[in-house]
């Protein structure tokens, strides 16, 4: 998916669930692998693991820039409310810092939610590929299997 488009659902709350729709077949991907992973299935085929991780490899690079973007606009927006709530606070009036950085933080609930699961499956990528990096070594010493640098 083109990064630019994948941006423009930031532009407007009302889109954001068209960001997670835009990476529905990467989210299937992890999951598939997920289900090989936590099955054992992927012990069984030392070929089918490297192959697994080419793709979660492939996978990371695609949706790593996604999660900046949704972590970029989720505390621009926060930012944003903290500093327009400030300035529109009357001058006789006493600001508080704390009420204020909650409600901040509450304005962008659904921009968070988007970036919390894009992190999610970024970190379970990581996790997958570095079991996945340490099981076939094993496999590899196991079965007397030359290990590539």
């Amino acid at each position: 998916m083109d990064i630019q488009i994948f941006e423009s659902y930031f532009l407007d709350e009302k889109n954001l669930d068209k960001a997670l729709l835009a990476i529905k077949d990467d989210i299937d991907r992890i999951e598939h692998y997920s289900q090989s992973f936590s099955s054992g299935t992927m012990l069984e085929n030392p070929m089918a693991l490297a192959n697994a991780l080419i793709e979660l490899s492939g996978l990371y690079m695609s949706l790593r820039p996604k999660l900046a973007i949704a972590s970029t606009y989720k505390e621009n927006n926060q930012l944003k409310h903290y500093y327009n709530a400030k300035a529109n606070t009357p001058k006789d009036t006493k600001f508080v810092d704390a009420s204020t950085e909650k409600e901040a933080s509450y304005s962008v609930a659904s921009f968070r939610r988007v970036r919390n699961i894009l992190e999610g499956y970024v970190e379970a990528i990581e996790k997958s590929m570095g079991m996945g990096q340490s099981l076939l070594k094993a496999l590899q010493k196991e079965h007397e299997m030359p290990v590539g640098d």
